[in-house]
């Protein structure tokens, strides 16, 4: 079967994957539970005093964390279905999300076409530029990356494989920001690989710890 003809069968994950998304809750793995605890002790012992952020502020932030965990969740899904490796990369610079297909099947370089969205057409690229995102203003951006087992490393690539598992066999976060000065506030999406589930944080002033 081609790529193309799969599309439906794939954008059908997508849709299921959507619904998969949960925010963090006692049911997150514990790693993740003592991740949230350390951003918390950073945030005391800074002494951050965080003033009231604007509600347009948290909404484009929490609308940009649904759409990363999407697509993370998309990724996931063809890496499943096809039964091969799918890339997604957070390009900080131009705050952008890309997918490509890395598996070993050439024929699937070719993304399903309804899911092929970049101005040039490009059939082997799906691109979601945050600074275009219709509701988000230009104001959210990619702040920082990083994989996560017992310790946080830069990183700003996920690969799925066929098991839908990441091929480094580590958790994934990303942190979001939007304002500026004392009113910039931050928010984390999160895939654990312990549980193959993306989660989403809560709206903070903590920045990367990198």
């Amino acid at each position: 079967m081609q790529p193309g003809n799969r599309g439906v069968k794939a954008n059908r994950h997508h849709k299921r994957g959507n619904k998969r998304i949960r925010r963090t809750s006692a049911r997150a793995a514990f790693t993740l539970i003592e991740f949230v605890i350390v951003l918390l002790i950073m945030a005391i012992a800074a002494g951050l005093i965080i003033p009231n952020a604007a509600p347009q502020t948290e909404q484009q932030l929490r609308a940009a964390a649904h759409l990363i965990a999407a697509e993370i969740e998309l990724a996931r899904d063809l890496a499943i279905t096809y039964n091969s490796q799918y890339k997604l990369t957070f390009d900080t610079k131009n705050n952008r999300i890309v997918l490509v297909h890395t598996g070993g099947n050439s024929a699937l370089n070719t993304l399903p076409q309804d899911l092929v969205n970049n101005p040039a057409s490009d059939s082997t690229h799906r691109i979601i530029d945050l600074s275009t995102v219709p509701g988000l203003l230009g104001q959210v951006q990619i702040a920082a990356c990083a994989e996560f087992r017992t310790t946080l490393t830069a990183n700003s690539e996920i690969i799925f494989g066929p098991t839908g598992d990441p091929a480094n066999g580590k958790s994934f976060l990303v942190w979001l920001k939007a304002g500026q000065g004392q009113w910039t506030r931050y928010i984390t999406v999160f895939f654990d690989q312990s549980t193959g589930q993306v989660f989403i944080g809560s709206m903070n002033g903590v920045p990367p710890p990198f």
